[in-house]
């Protein structure tokens, strides 16, 4: 079911100003992304493409809308959406129902304008259920983006605009939601239980006076002062604790949590529901008076590419995460002195702070951001089928294809392994 439909501002003022007169017809073609229509290309029909028009019907004259159907065929588009408008009002009448009922047959998703002259108002109707259901517009201004569009087109910036993106841990993936909202994406979901502390803002953009805040409503804050054209929605929880349902909306699920334990959990998500997810790392060593500095991006495309579970996991941490879950991390030592006392030792890869810079943020955050460009708007080429690693003291940037592990305890039944996609 289509519950959206995204037109690009000019656009939908075209739109308007051709059915301003009764019994006009106009058609959109374009893409559709799960429960939205996107609106690429408008069709507008000449007078001397009816063959009937009157104050009370209307028909076009056989092979209009075949002719031009052909020709954005090649361009993968499809009917969206067919307007049709009345003197009356912007329900839809007894022939516009019995004429769509066959439309849909032909074209699933293609929804119902209606334009009452007498109302000034334009409504769009699915007709996938039984009853229509009112379609939700949205206007899209993308007059910011002029210099981004020049190379993804309207079509790659309005799937932008429809798209939404779900960011579990947004320390530093804070950069990474503010360049996404910068470039357009229409709908950002920010998780994280956390809260900023003073000394995070060396590697992120947060007024000062938000120190304090849960870091998603912060976030949220400082994302809608900035662009208020993207909706954000923040959840000052767990991952883990975060409805399936909410986690179904994103069409891209990235991952920024420091707990192990969490990014496996994102990862089986992700492939249970068969989204693509993004796992970001960024950090620094030391080791005597040197210091070691690592990001890396990798891209999870369900049933293509390597999972996250797939390389190899630090399960001595993924258990130390486990029991602090269990007994609470002020009471974690004692716990292990009396249950477990070779585990003592463990505790270092527990309580290490990972050091980080706000350039190796920003170099992560872009390279992810990218490779969302590539699956959202379908610009850019073809997503990386494994791992990013970058070193930026050395100026290296390797790319990794990652094999599936066909004994991987999160993946491996998703489908054959042999030959690898």
């Amino acid at each position: 079911m289509i519950r959206e439909i995204f037109i690009e501002r000019e656009q939908y003022i075209a739109l308007l100003d051709a059915i301003r007169e009764p019994e006009r017809i106009a058609i959109i073609f374009g893409d559709v992304m799960g429960d939205r229509a996107i609106a690429v290309k408008l069709f507008v029909p000449r007078d001397e493409d009816y063959l009937e028009r009157s104050l009370s019907h209307t028909m076009l004259k056989p092979g209009v809308f075949a002719r031009e159907y052909l020709q954005v065929r090649e361009e993968g588009l499809e009917p969206v959406a067919i307007i049709h408008s009345h003197l009356g009002s912007s329900s839809p009448s007894f022939g516009d129902v019995t004429t769509h009922v066959d439309v849909v047959k032909e074209y699933n998703y293609c929804l119902l304008g209606v334009y009452g002259l007498g109302e000034a108002d334009l409504t769009f109707y699915d007709f996938s259920s039984s009853e229509p259901s009112r379609v939700k517009v949205r206007v899209v201004d993308v007059a910011r983006f002029n210099r981004q569009i020049r190379v993804l087109g309207l079509r790659g910036q309005m799937r932008l605009a429809a798209s939404r993106v779900l960011i579990v841990g947004v320390g530093g993936a804070s950069l990474l939601a503010q360049a996404l909202a910068a470039s357009g994406v229409g709908k950002l979901i920010l998780v994280d239980p956390d809260v900023w502390e003073y000394h995070n803002r060396n590697r992120v953009f947060i007024p000062r006076d938000l120190i304090g805040w849960n870091k998603a409503k912060a976030l949220r804050l400082t994302i809608m002062n900035l662009f208020p054209d993207t909706t954000v929605e923040a959840y000052p929880c767990k991952a883990e604790e975060l409805p399936l349902e909410v986690f179904r909306q994103a069409d891209v699920i990235v991952c920024g949590a420091d707990r192990l334990k969490t990014r496996c959990y994102i990862n089986r998500v992700a492939l249970e529901l068969g989204k693509p997810a993004i796992f970001l790392s960024a950090g620094a060593e030391v080791i005597g008076d040197e210091y070691f500095v690592r990001g890396s991006v990798q891209v999870v495309l369900p049933g293509v590419t390597a999972c996250y579970e797939c390389l190899p996991i630090d399960y001595e941490r993924l258990w130390l995460e486990e029991q602090v879950e269990r007994v609470g991390e002020e009471n974690l030592m004692e716990y292990l002195r009396v249950h477990d006392p070779s585990s003592i030792n463990l505790l270092k890869k527990l309580r290490w702070v990972t050091p980080s810079f706000i350039y190796l943020n920003m170099i992560v955050c872009g390279l992810a951001q990218l490779e969302i460009q590539k699956i959202l708007a379908k610009s850019g080429g073809d997503p990386v089928k494994g791992l990013i690693s970058y070193d930026p003291l050395t100026q290296t940037m390797r790319v990794y294809k990652l094999e599936r592990n066909p004994n991987c305890p999160a993946c491996s039944k998703l489908g054959a392994i042999d030959g690898q996609s």
